[in-house]
């Protein structure tokens, strides 16, 4: 099990949380960066290979 944090700064923050949908497409291009390293890094290839993940979102000290 992997765990990853993505930090942006105050101005990007800002925009995703007076704006979330903002933040989808993001937060897609980051899930499939990270899948795809993780699949070369097995050695495995797309179609075998099985990834998930859970998002947590924390925008400044609130929890969403």
């Amino acid at each position: 099990m992997c765990q990853w944090v993505l930090s942006v700064r105050f101005q990007l923050g800002f925009l995703f949380a007076s704006d979330p949908q903002v933040m989808d497409p993001i937060l897609v291009i980051v899930y499939r960066a990270i899948k795809t390293h993780l699949i070369h890094k097995m050695g495995a290839t797309r179609t075998r290979a099985k990834t998930d993940a859970v998002t947590y979102i924390q925008l400044a000290g609130t929890v969403r």
